[in-house]
């Protein structure tokens, strides 16, 4: 799915590429922040005292994640281990549905977040870099 790019977004894009130097991939926004991806190769470039700048340029916190190369379950599965901080024990992919399975209900909610926010915003992250439809946790 192509992202479809607003003021803002392109506003925030051209900020990080003049303040780091770096090319970004994308940026969307998940868990009250903004989410830069970046090429692996650039990932070591980045230096930390720009970042923090820029979160206060843009007013608000900013995370740097390596863009998905492919489009496998393993680079799902790290992309969602670089995107969300809490832990699951096990994910499944079956016909463009991908399935969460975490420890508790307490790491469920915090998962989802107040009114599934956070699980949209999964959602739309995982459409933009992977064919996924639907994301459901248990």
């Amino acid at each position: 799915m192509k992202a479809k790019l607003d003021i803002k977004t392109i506003q925030a894009l051209n900020l990080f590429e003049r303040i780091t130097r770096i090319k970004a991939k994308g940026c969307f926004p998940y868990d009250n922040s903004l989410i830069f991806t970046v090429h692996p190769a650039f990932l070591r470039k980045l230096q930390r005292s720009k970042l923090g700048y820029l979160g206060k340029q843009l007013n608000t916190n900013i995370k740097v994640i390596p863009t998905p190369l492919g489009k496998t379950s393993i680079q799902i599965h790290r992309f969602v281990k670089n995107l969300v901080s809490c832990p699951f024990k096990k994910m499944t992919l079956e016909d463009q549905k991908l399935t969460f399975s975490v420890p508790s209900t307490k790491t469920r909610a915090v998962f989802m977040g107040r009114d599934k926010i956070r699980l949209r915003q999964l959602t739309d992250a995982l459409k933009r870099f992977f064919d996924i439809k639907e994301v459901n946790v248990r």
